[in-house]
Formats: structure tokens, C-alpha cells, sequence
């Protein structure tokens, strides 16, 4: 009878076992009351149904690979709330420009972009009605840096000025191309030595692959120390020995795989 063997790793791999083979061929003086035996009987039974000619074998690979980012994407705002909407606009050009000129020049910024520009009158509920007492200037900023340990040395100039908020802080992977690719290869090898124990356990020993296909899983970004980079901030002289993206970032993919007998 022919039969096509659908092997998703946990089906074989995860019972602990070595290979088909040696289980079918138990040792003498087995125990078949020990719980290990039990929970392997449907095993067993599975495996002895491969008796007859196989078709084909589908089996799925996963591969992840570790990367530390190479750099990260800071978005900051500088906010001003000043009484009249010639002193917002001076204030704000002020304030925005001790940052930017602070970044020029530094050899890990790799750009900067303006976001938004806007000044607008500011008003309170005051006395059971809405009243202006200001207008508030915003200008927002996208600072793009290189380096793990330069994202913290940004940050920590970010956070002692008076008028700059951050709103987040993305990491960038350079060549993320280049580990996704390295994933999907290590995905297709363990795959590919999933079909073979198959494969040896039932003599076949020609095979080719007949089907691949890449699935690609979302890259997993590392969380930030942000707490502690805070903490570090108030003036303790070690800060700079912080690093912002403490952890690696998981770029991942699975990739399926069907293979025939080679008649």
C-alpha cells in the first residue's frame, strides 16, 4: 500500500527517541510497564505501518539566528509652551537647534530628519470654559544612529534636555537580508535530516527533494533597558557604560520540504 508520511518535527523528535529503527528493535528484557514504554505503544504502531512503499515525506524545519542590532531609529519631540507665538517660535527654534547642532558632526549619526513642525494655541479649562493662556511648539525629530552603545550615548544626551521627549526607539539590523537567508538555511537542513531518518529507517537510501517552501516568521526585536538607562541618567559618571539593547534579536523562518523515493 502506498503511503505519504507527513513529519512535523514533535511527531518524532519530541518523544525523546533516537531513531524508528531502534525502537522497533526494543532490547531484550524491555519493560513494558514502564510509563516510557506506554507512552511510546502509538509510536510503535506508527512506525510498523511503514512496512509498505512510501510515496513521498513532508517535513518542516525551523531556523533562528541571534543578531545584536546594529543601530537604532530615535523618534524625539521638542515642545515649547511660551505666552505669545513670536516667543513659541524662537523657543522652539532654539531648543530644536541646540539638538540638532549637538548630533552634526557626530561620527555614529548616520541621519536626521524633521517630522513635523507646528506652533498652535494652547488653552485650559478654566472658569467653565475653555481660555488660551499660550501657544505650543512642536517639532519632531527622527535621529538615526549607529552603534548599540551609541543609541545609549544619544539617549542619555536626549534626556537631560529640558524641552526633548522620546517616543520610541527602534533598532535597525544592517544586512537583515543576509539572517534571513542564513535562517532559512538552517531551517532547510533540519528538515532535510528529519525526511532522512525516515528515509534509513525504512531502507530507502535515494531520495530527492521534489517541494520547498519558506515560510518567514516576524524578527523578534530585543526589548530596551529603558528603566535603567533613566536611572542612569541623574549624573552617576557610569552611565556610559550602558548599553541600550542588551539583548539579541531573533530572526527566524520554517521551511517545508516534500520528498520522493527515487525509484
Amino acid at each position: 500500500m502506498k503511503k505519504a508520511i507527513i513529519l512535523f518535527g514533535f511527531i518524532i523528535f519530541g518523544l525523546g527517541l533516537s531513531t524508528p529503527s531502534a525502537i522497533l528493535a526494543s532490547p531484550q528484557g524491555t519493560n513494558n510497564t514502564h510509563p516510557s514504554y506506554k507512552r511510546n505503544k502509538k509510536f510503535i504502531r506508527l512506525m510498523k505501518m511503514l512496512t509498505g512503499d512510501v510515496t513521498s515525506v513532508t517535513a518542516v524545519g525551523t531556523g533562528t539566528v541571534k543578531v545584536l542590532p546594529s543601530g537604532s531609529s530615535i523618534n524625539v519631540s521638542v515642545e515649547v509652551l511660551e505666552k505669545t507665538h513670536d516667543a513659541a517660535y524662537e523657543s522652539l527654534l532654539r531648543n530644536a537647534g541646540n539638538i540638532t547642532s549637538h548630533f552634526k558632526g557626530l561620527p555614529y549619526l548616520k541621519s536626521m530628519q524633521t517630522g513635523f513642525v507646528g506652533i498652535m494655541p494652547h488653552k485650559i479649562y478654566k472658569d467653565m470654559k475653555w481660555v488660551k493662556d499660550g501657544y505650543e511648539g512642536t517639532e519632531n525629530l527622527i535621529v538615526n544612529v549607529s552603534g548599540n552603545k551609541n543609541t545609549n550615548t544619544a539617549l542619555l544626551f536626549l534626556l537631560k534636555q529640558k524641552y526633548a521627549m522620546i517616543n520610541s526607539v527602534t533598532p535597525v539590523f544592517n544586512h537583515l537580508k543576509k539572517y534571513k537567508l542564513m535562517a532559512v538555511k538552517l531551517a532547510y537542513l533540519e528538515a532535510l535530516s528529519k525526511a532522512k531518518v525516515i528515509f534509513n529507517s525504512l531502507k530507502i537510501k535515494s531520495f530527492k527533494v521534489r517541494k520547498v517552501e519558506v515560510r518567514n516568521v516576524p524578527p523578534v526585536f530585543p526589548m530596551p533597558r529603558f528603566m535603567a538607562l533613566k536611572a542612569a541618567s541623574v549624573g552617576t559618571g557610569t552611565s556610559g557604560s550602558h548599553v541600550y539593547f542588551y539583548k539579541k534579536g531573533k530572526v527566524a523562518s520554517e521551511v517545508f520540504i516534500k520528498l520522493i523515493p527515487n525509484n
